[in-house]
């Protein structure tokens, strides 16, 4: 229950972020729409990952799903050490 609870602040902390950040960056004639775009963005995506990790689970279990979750994760997190470490790296010469 606990992990729940703070997946469901971890999900609306990144949406009210990610629509402060576009709100942020469109001007305001254009904001209704490009929001309405990032919804339906956002909602399909869900969607389709929430049907295919059905699948998935019925194929290879909860351990391939949790693999593949690993790996999808685990490419961005890699992507961002790497850019910190050569951030630093400038930093410092």
């Amino acid at each position: 229950m606990v992990g729940l609870i703070l997946l469901g602040l971890g999900w609306s902390a990144g949406l009210v972020a990610g629509s402060t950040l576009i709100a942020e960056s469109v001007p305001a004639a254009e904001r209704p729409g490009v929001q309405g775009f990032a919804d339906l963005l956002m909602n399909l995506a869900a969607a389709t990952t929430g049907g295919l990790s059905g699948v998935i689970l019925g194929l290879v279990g909860y351990g391939g799903l949790s693999a593949i979750a690993a790996l999808l994760v685990a490419l961005p997190l890699v992507l961002v050490v790497v850019g910190w470490s050569r951030g630093r790296a400038s930093a410092t010469v």
